[in-house]
């Protein structure tokens, strides 16, 4: 079972990520078309760059994979298939208060995706 705050190392023929960055999952929901199960709401962890999206920076102690200052890179933000997440690496869950944190920056960044914005909730 996959619920909002797990997190999975990227693989690239799921993702499309060529490394392996932390992705964390923001919101699991069913289509209204139910096209044969769940699906996830995911965003990935990046390394801080001075061009990066300040809408959530994270900082190593915000996760145990968190080595040095990273971003919410939302403008990769991706949607799939529970059942394709369970082929991922699993590493530890975010907190409640990283999650929290996550989801806001995504309603909040300029880089989101319109469509992904209100899949998730502001909580």
């Amino acid at each position: 079972m996959v619920v909002p705050g797990d997190t999975f190392l990227g693989d690239p023929r799921i993702l499309r990520s060529n490394v392996d960055h932390l992705w964390v999952v923001v919101e699991v929901y069913t289509p209204e078309l139910d096209t044969g199960g769940q699906v996830a709401v995911l965003v990935n962890c990046t390394t801080w760059v001075a061009t990066g999206d300040p809408a959530c920076v994270v900082d190593e102690g915000d996760h145990p994979f968190l080595k040095h200052r990273s971003f919410m890179f939302y403008q990769r933000a991706a949607e799939v298939p529970v059942a394709e997440i369970s082929k991922l690496t699993t590493r530890e869950p975010v907190s409640p208060e990283l999650l929290t944190r996550i989801r806001r920056g995504l309603r909040a960044s300029k880089f989101t995706k319109r469509g992904l914005k209100g899949l998730v909730p502001n909580r």
